[in-house]
């Protein structure tokens, strides 16, 4: 790929910055710039590893109780806080609960969707996690991850109507130890009597719910609007965009180095009356690999005593669940 590229810039390079200069003008300058072609890869390398090698690590130290709006007192505050954490491990979920009371016009779905993704909410490369919002209007749960499988949408209709006496009442502490208790007592059903809609998670590694779901069809398909998102598809996005800021570094250095003049050039010493190829030789130049996802003795199977949630893609491209009540 960095061989293709490499040549590409290179024509580039010849066929348009430097058009307007003769033959030898423009060996001489690419000449010039080759160095730069070099530090230009290197770029993209680093940038490219930089980027990719994130990964989500689940920091105990982060507000889980995120209260804008201020309806819990410090104390009140500080226990829950201590409580999401506690839960957190023991579920391997990153839980949160968000108190705003309002979210101006935009869809409940959405706002927790963006919420989630812009503050790197997850416990694991995958995402996984657990949002509760609380607001004037909208009571809203947010799965993400393997969340989305502990959580179809019955569960989480259900949850939400144990919270709707105290949420009418403007009880948000209540409401928020209701939340935490149904989710580790959800989690701990799904362990103990279908443990096959999950266990396949923790022993892989996925990056995105929709490609668990789309091994072992875990959510009814039906349901879901969740596409299958690919994670390679950012890395192409992160190369590209690396390639092209290096290829306009190669360019303003053509640029600059066209206006150095020079009056030797690169068939100043050649004999064009005397010149023939002495030698010739083939040189491999790369190989293409295709990858395909490696099926699992389990692949396709699907648990029959309980199917994750619905499902769809968030604006930043991720699998998100969820549901909710107005008032």
């Amino acid at each position: 790929m960095h061989y293709i590229y490499y040549n590409w810039t290179s024509l580039f390079v010849n066929r348009y910055a430097l058009a307007d200069f003769s033959e030898g003008k423009r060996d001489e300058i690419m000449k010039k710039i080759r160095k730069y072609k070099i530090l230009s890869l290197l770029l993209i390398l680093t940038t490219s590893f930089l980027l990719c090698s994130y990964t989500k690590v689940y920091d105990d130290t982060q507000k889980k109780i995120i209260d804008v709006s201020n309806r819990l007192d410090k104390e009140a505050e500080k226990e829950l806080q201590k409580k999401c954490v506690e839960y957190s491990e023991k579920t391997k979920l990153d839980i949160s609960i968000l108190i705003q009371d309002e979210i101006g016009n935009i869809k409940a779905e959405t706002f927790t969707d963006d919420y989630y993704d812009t503050h790197h909410m997850g416990y694991d490369s995958g995402g996984s996690g657990i949002l509760l919002l609380i607001s004037n209007h909208d009571l809203y749960i947010n799965t993400s991850g393997i969340a989305i499988a502990y959580f179809n949408d019955k569960d989480i209709e259900r949850i939400l109507t144990n919270l709707d006496s105290s949420w009418y009442d403007y009880d948000y502490y209540t409401t928020s130890n209701i939340f935490l208790e149904e989710v580790l007592a959800q989690v701990n059903t799904i362990n103990a009597n279908y443990p096959e809609t999950v266990e396949p998670w923790f022993e892989g590694d996925y990056d995105d719910y929709s490609i668990y779901d789309e091994e072992y069809h875990i959510s009814n398909p039906a349901q879901s609007s969740g596409e299958g998102f690919d994670p390679e598809d950012s890395y192409w996005f992160i190369f590209l965009c690396s390639a092209g800021l290096a290829t306009i570094i190669i360019i303003c250095c053509a640029a600059w180095a066209g206006r150095t003049k020079n009056t030797t050039n690169a068939n100043t010493y050649l004999d064009k009356n005397n010149f023939k190829i002495v030698t010739k030789k083939d040189v491999f130049l790369h190989t293409t690999v295709s990858k395909s996802r490696k099926e699992s003795s389990a692949s396709g199977r699907r648990s029959s005593g309980h199917s994750g949630g619905s499902y769809h893609r968030s604006r930043s491209g991720a699998s998100h669940g969820g549901g909710g009540h107005r008032r």
